[in-house]
C-alpha cells in the first residue's frame, strides 16, 4: 500500500452501511492482490469486512499536517 488512503462510510438505500476503503499502491503492487491482502487483514484485525477499492496513485488528496483521512457519506 501506497501512503495515501481514505476511507469512506456510506448508507446505501437498502440500509446497510459499507465501509470503503480507497488505497493508492505503491509502484510495484498488483491492484488485485493488494486488495486481497488489505480485505483478509481487515477481517482478521478489525472483525469487518470493507470494500477494497484500489485506486491510481496520485488520485488521493495529498495529506499535510493533521490529515482527514475519514469520509462520512451516511444519512
Amino acid at each position: 500500500m501506497g501512503d495515501e488512503f481514505q476511507i469512506v462510510l456510506e448508507r446505501p438505500s437498502e440500509g446497510a452501511e459499507v465501509l470503503r476503503l480507497l488505497v493508492e499502491p505503491r509502484g510495484d503492487a498488483s491492484a488485485g492482490g493488494l486488495a486481497d491482502r488489505i480485505a483478509v487483514e481487515f477481517r482478521v484485525r478489525f472483525d469487518l469486512r470493507a470494500d477494497i477499492e484500489v485506486v491510481p496513485p496520485g488520485s488521493l488528496p495529498k495529506t499535510e499536517f493533521k490529515a482527514k483521512r475519514v469520509r462520512d457519506l451516511r444519512e
